[in-house]
């Protein structure tokens, strides 16, 4: 079988077909077998065309038969010691033995199948965002006090949305897991901020509010955004007076307290955007402003900027008992919340628990275009809280 791959044999198989490449690389287009036990060699070729690998099969049998016999010594009474005979002439193909179209597209799909799985395995694995209850607990020991599932509208600003569907319970479950995470009474003034911008802040802000007026509490929402405030169009709420409008004195405390018809809530929009927003935030009126609201008041609430977008969030820390962080899914990132609890716990603020925030739930999956709906009528259906006296100071129950 070596003999037949030889430069001996190869050599003058390549000049009688005209083969221009030298026997070392046609022994790489034939492949010499020996079927098991016997002295039988089946010689095949490979070459482009199936007259082509028939003639150098042929060719190489042809030589070989002629060759192997001088290699061998003849006996002594002058017999051969060694003779091969071409017992069988190889034939043109019927049909090519490579490429197998069929086999080759088998095991690309296959191929192809198996790398999608690993690359969007490894991408999920890899991911840099947060994806799950799961990914904050890899991050830090701060509970998970809510989940919100995905919804395909905006909740609806006449409350609805806190009342009633998924979205209703789960803001019903972060209202009572609320009052596990702290002594009664201790959890007054809650600043609800999220690590960046876009992660449903104010929507989490004002529905859990309406959770909790729904339960007889009497809650105030503070929209403490003076960058970027939208409660006020939200809502139909006049926004030419707000919170920024008390800080810089042009305005009462009840000239801005707004009751939501019907409930125990009561908002206090933003305002005008000022050119200063969080020298006002940082102002000497924001505390007594603070303490005012939290002696009427059962819960205030503050909606607040992004915390790694503006310093606004750690000054309301100041103020406040404890940090609710807001998670939207594949939106924040790892470094981003670990940077946004590292910046709380240097501003010595207390994150009370993390909300995530559109998350995906199988069976209440639903699809369609978000658009914002409004349901309130004129914004004068608002009443002043009747728990701010006319002078603008609080009473005393």
């Amino acid at each position: 079988a070596v003999v037949a791959t030889a430069p001996l044999v190869l050599e003058p198989v390549g000049k009688r077909l005209d083969l221009t490449e030298p026997p070392l690389e046609l022994a790489k287009r034939i492949e010499v077998t020996v079927p098991l036990n016997t002295v039988i060699l089946v010689i095949a070729a490979t070459d482009s065309t199936p007259h082509g690998a028939a003639g150098i099969a042929n060719a190489v049998g042809e030589q070989f038969s002629t060759v192997v016999g001088d290699l061998v010594s003849a006996r002594g009474e002058g017999s051969e010691a060694v003779r091969a005979t071409v017992i069988s002439y190889a034939i043109p193909p019927s049909a090519p033995s490579s490429p197998h179209v069929f086999r080759n597209l088998s095991v690309g799909v296959a191929l192809a199948a198996l790398a999608g799985l690993a690359t969007a395995f490894l991408r999920f694995t890899l991911s840099p965002k947060l994806r799950n209850e799961r990914d904050l607990l890899a991050i830090t020991e701060v509970p998970v006090l809510g989940v919100i599932p995905h919804t395909a509208r905006a909740s609806h600003p006449d409350g609805s949305s806190a009342k009633r569907g998924p979205r209703g319970e789960s803001f019903r479950r972060l209202r009572a897991n609320l009052k596990f995470v702290a002594e009664p009474g201790a959890l007054k003034t809650i600043l609800v901020s999220s690590p960046v911008w876009g992660e449903g802040t104010t929507s989490t802000a004002r529905d859990l509010a309406l959770a909790m007026a729904d339960a007889g509490v009497r809650v105030v929402l503070v929209e403490a955004d003076l960058r970027q405030p939208t409660l006020a169009r939200d809502l139909n709420l006049p926004q030419n007076s707000g919170l920024s409008h008390v800080l810089i004195g042009e305005a009462n405390l009840i000239d801005v307290v707004h009751v939501w018809p019907g409930t125990t809530l009561s908002v206090i929009p933003a305002g005008e955007v000022p050119p200063n927003p969080g020298d006002l935030l940082s102002s000497a009126r924001m505390g007594p402003l603070m303490r005012r609201l939290s002696e009427s008041f059962d819960i205030v609430l503050i909606d607040g900027p992004a915390i790694l977008e503006v310093s606004d969030s750690l000054e309301l820390s100041r103020h406040v008992h404890g940090v609710l962080l807001v998670i939207s899914v594949n939106l924040v990132r790892r470094r981003q919340l670990a940077e946004a609890l590292a910046s709380l716990e240097t501003a010595d603020a207390k994150p009370v628990g993390l909300v995530l925030n559109e998350a995906r739930m199988k069976q209440r999956r639903q699809s369609g275009r978000r658009r914002r709906a409004t349901t309130l009528s004129a914004w004068d259906t608002w009443q002043p809280h009747p728990e701010v006296v006319a002078d603008g100071t609080p009473s005393s129950t």
